[in-house]
């Protein structure tokens, strides 16, 4: 492969006669003079452009960026910005006073003006993306897929048509996304600052930091939060929800929606939703309507699982997991790692064992690689349902069977600081602190059990609490 060089012609002129120019190359920024410079990017020629930065300084600058994503910044004085062919910013993050801009398509000529002034000052050609300064400006996108990022002050954002991001910044803002998914920034947002936004079908919401009624969002679909502990509803529509940093929660609303809470200990918030769902984190989807239901969200990066009032079935990955079922009958398995399981009101059945979803090694867990999960609140009418892949030495009366079957009585045992007492003890169970042990050999000292749970209720379990499926 041919490695990409950047090359650029610079000029500077005085009383519009040039006294300099020259010809760079492997350069990718530049700042102007205090005369009239002129830099224009080369095209790369292999169809790879290259990114650059153009500052022009004092004086009414020409900046033309080439072929590759190019920043240009034009700095005091009447300036030309061209951004070629890429996706190109016009920056104005050196402006002290507000700036208003609207973007036109293509070779149409746009331009900024400053501080409500009717006099334009830079024109700007083949633009995408606007970055505002410190003060209140008002950008507008156009029918592209427009990046506007207001920074300082109280911003006036609009996308237009397009694919829109819109990133307020710092200040109290207007974000308009326009038409088409629009997807509004709050990336910048520290640790300390929390973020709640409920979106409501493109009519204009709040968006509260801490709490606070912070910026006002219209036509907005999509959110990209901090790094703070962000709350996150969708709507009706598609949407796609980002948590990012922080232990975020994320609740897709209605619609088919992509759902991510990313870094930190996040959860999917189900118990709005209605229908019953079927969530596999490994896999990352989301069912409404059980487990033979199409997929309506996709959900990455979660750790917890609130479910609602209805019969959901929730599966974790190889991670710790929470997985809370809520109302109604609700089927919960861990899979990998600690997990804790609560099932809540309703008769629910908690799961051990299966597939371990690994997609280079597929196959069935093995009891030691499950981890030794919690059930926070067993209860008469629950069951505890073990995988026969997974739990699979049984004694002969309970194979060929058509599953699921009960534990037969005498593969149970029971008690404090209780190990396997006969040969057929497969499950035993610890009255004393809870634990729930499997002794795959029925060895009778207890030296091959394994424990997979533990019943932090202490429950007093029986063999009819438990089925083999």
């Amino acid at each position: 492969m041919r490695k990409s060089s950047s090359a650029f012609h610079y000029s500077t002129a005085v009383d519009a006669n040039p006294v300099e120019s020259d010809s760079l190359y492997n350069i990718e920024g530049v700042i102007g003079t205090t005369g009239a410079d002129k830099i224009t990017g080369y095209e790369s020629g292999d169809g790879i452009g290259v990114a650059n930065k153009f500052y022009g300084g004092l004086g009414d600058d020409g900046l033309l960026g080439g072929s590759g994503n190019d920043l240009l910044q034009g700095g005091l004085g009447r300036d030309f910005l061209d951004g070629g062919t890429g996706t190109d910013t016009a920056d104005f993050s050196d402006k002290t006073l507000s700036v208003k801009v609207t973007l036109a398509d293509g070779d149409t000529r746009s331009y900024s003006y400053i501080n409500n002034s009717t006099t334009a000052e830079d024109t700007l050609v083949r633009i995408e993306n606007l970055t505002g300064g410190s003060a209140a400006d008002q950008l507008t996108g156009n029918s592209g897929n427009n990046v506007l990022t207001g920074n300082g002050g109280n911003d006036t954002l609009k996308g237009g048509a397009g694919y829109d991001t819109l990133d307020g910044g710092a200040g109290i803002d207007t974000l308009d996304g326009g038409s088409e998914n629009d997807m509004a920034m709050y990336s910048l947002l520290g640790i300390t600052e929390n973020l709640s936004v409920t979106l409501n079908n493109g009519a204009t919401v709040t968006a509260f930091i801490n709490g606070v009624a912070n910026d006002k969002l219209t036509a907005i679909e999509s959110i990209y939060a901090g790094s703070g502990n962000d709350t996150l509803v969708g709507d009706a529509g598609y949407n796609s929800l980002n948590g990012s940093y922080g232990n975020d929660t994320i609740t897709g609303g209605g619609g088919s929606d992509f759902l991510e809470g990313a870094n930190g200990f996040d959860t999917l918030d189900l118990r709005t939703e209605s229908g019953g769902w079927s969530v596999d984190l490994a896999y990352t989807e989301a069912r409404r309507g059980g487990v033979s239901a199409a997929v309506e969200d996709y959900v990455y990066g979660f750790e917890q699982i609130n479910g609602g009032n209805s019969n959901d079935t929730f599966t974790g990955d190889r991670f710790a997991n929470t997985l809370n079922g809520g109302g109604g009958a609700d089927v919960l398995n861990g899979r990998g790692g600690v997990d804790t399981l609560s099932g809540s009101a309703g008769a629910d059945t908690f799961q051990f064992g299966g597939y371990n979803a690994d997609y280079w090694a597929p196959g069935p867990l093995t009891v030691s690689a499950m981890g030794i999960d919690i059930i926070k609140d067993f209860a008469k009418g629950d069951k505890i349902q073990l995988n026969h892949e997974t739990f699979a030495a049984w004694p002969a009366d309970t194979t060929g069977t058509v599953y699921p079957v009960a534990l037969n009585a005498v593969n149970f045992s029971s008690g404090k600081n209780v190990s396997a007492m006969q040969a057929d003890d497969r499950i035993f169970h610890d009255t004393d602190d809870g634990s729930l042990f499997y002794d795959g050999d029925g060895g009778g000292s207890g030296s091959a059990a394994i424990q997979f749970a533990t019943i932090a209720n202490k429950y007093l379990l029986s063999a009819s609490d438990f089925q083999i499926v």
